[in-house]
């Protein structure tokens, strides 16, 4: 504690040089103290020092990022005995909350800018690098059923032409290739983009309590300890969920163009045009259901407010509550308040059996629509194009409509979230107040101090002298 103190003394000796008075600078140097030493007895016990930051921190390393090697020493002691929390390595300083909690605060909650913009913001490189991670994912993705599509043919003309070891050997090589690069790339995505959905819910976390310590007495008023606690726990997950996954908001669309760019290649321009018509019109369904996700997702959290309201009031209340036998309608209240909760929760999922019924049926539509254009039309069916066919649009029917929706939705959700975390941010905090004294001292012969113009005030409303 003394150290940590005089690590902070310099800051506090500059809000003296700015004009801030005592009750203001020791009300500040408690909330820091609260706030950043809260991990400080965590942070006493040793640990080892990060394998993933000591791998990231050299370019020579990579494969241990790759291959995930940094795991191996923890795998090897876990393998000898039972892990407990002191073998856990140290977090990397980037996975850290201060880091994090420090590129928010860089920043003005008072304003109009939303949230999720702030948030876009402060986290614009690490999402973009993610995002970089997903290019080869598509590549790979794209070129595996054209690696099938050329072995099939390669076994079906062996009864006319003898088989080219050479072409086929190469496109195994490239299907085994792409299968791997596609795991490995899949599951380094899953895991940056992981981090960082965690380390923005940290950051989160931390600019909402650091807000709960500096609010006004009077703005307290306006919310309530539900809504802080509904803020904290179920809010700022959703941008927890949506910066997981959510760049398939734009790799969807991007790959669904490839797709339909190779099935035009494959099986002609009508029976490609039919199934981009029946994307088109799902497509609009989803919009519409997120719509109303949105909704529900507002009046559920609403409901869920009130909810933890009661049952705060209840507790405080309980002794009144049981002298005037007030328990069987204080029962009632909070079933009532349940079920209209779980109402709104029902309706949710009712939307999203639709979801789930357009994701199973999406590959049998479009093969339906593609196969039935190309049997009208007159061509050619073959098992190369027939299962290529089918492999894209099993592909496209998991990034379209298993991912997107659920993009979308999470950013509806968002959206929502954004709008309750803005109107809290909005409080007014207490401002520090300047020091109003003016002081002039004048050396004389028997060292008198003199004060002109000088005024002093015990509170921070009216002048007392």
């Amino acid at each position: 504690m003394i150290g940590d103190y005089e690590e902070r003394k310099p800051l506090l000796q500059d809000t003296d040089s700015l004009g801030i008075n005592n009750n203001d600078r020791l009300l500040n140097e408690r909330r820091t103290t609260s706030f950043m030493n809260m991990s400080n007895e965590k942070c006493e016990i040793h640990r080892n020092s990060s394998q993933l930051e000591a791998s990231q921190s050299s370019w020579t390393r990579w494969t241990h990022v790759i291959f995930w090697w940094w795991l191996n020493p923890l795998l090897r002691l876990g393998h000898k005995q039972i892990l407990t929390d002191d073998d856990l390595e140290d977090l990397p300083r980037q996975e850290k909350c201060l880091p994090s909690f420090q590129k928010l605060l860089m920043y003005d909650w008072s304003t109009t800018t939303t949230t999720w913009r702030i948030v876009l913001s402060a986290f614009r490189n690490e999402t973009f690098f993610v995002g970089l991670i997903l290019v080869p994912f598509l590549i790979v993705r794209l070129l595996q059923p054209l690696f099938l599509r050329d072995i099939i043919q390669q076994i079906n003309s062996m009864e006319s032409t003898s088989l080219d070891l050479k072409s086929i050997s190469i496109s195994v090589f490239g299907l085994i290739l792409c299968t791997i690069i596609h795991a490995m790339v899949f599951q380094q995505f899953f895991f940056r983009s992981a981090l960082l959905g965690r380390r923005i819910r940290h950051a989160l976390s931390s600019i909402i309590y650091q807000h709960v310590l500096a609010i006004q007495t009077s703005a307290i008023q306006q919310t309530t300890s539900a809504q802080i606690i509904n803020l904290l726990s179920d809010d700022i997950s959703k941008f927890d969920e949506l910066w997981t996954d959510g760049h398939f908001l734009w790799v969807g669309p991007l790959e669904t163009l490839f797709t339909f760019l190779i099935l035009w290649w494959i099986v002609g321009l009508v029976p490609t045009i039919c199934s981009v018509i029946t994307v088109l019109l799902l497509i609009p369904i989803q919009f519409v259901l997120s719509r109303l996700f949105a909704h529900y997702r507002a009046v559920k959290m609403t409901h869920a407010d009130k909810r933890l309201q009661v049952f705060s009031e209840i507790l405080h209340g309980c002794q009144l509550i049981k002298i005037y036998n007030w328990e069987k309608p204080m029962e009632k209240r909070v079933a009532d308040m349940r079920q209209h909760e779980l109402a709104t929760i029902k309706r949710a999922n009712h939307l999203r059996a639709i979801n789930e019924c357009l994701f199973f049926s999406s590959p049998c539509l479009f093969s339906c629509v593609t196969f039935l254009s190309l049997w009208f039309l007159g061509y050619h069916l073959n098992a190369a194009d027939v299962f290529v066919t089918l492999n894209y649009f099993i592909q496209l029917r998991f990034s379209l409509f298993r991912l997107l929706p659920l993009n979308i939705q999470q950013l509806s959700s968002v959206s929502v979230a954004s709008k309750r975390i803005d109107s809290f941010m909005k409080l007014e905090k207490v401002q520090p107040q300047n020091s109003m004294l003016n002081v002039s001292i004048y050396k004389s012969e028997n060292d008198i101090i003199v004060l002109r113009n000088a005024s002093f005030s015990w509170g921070n409303d009216q002048t007392d002298l």
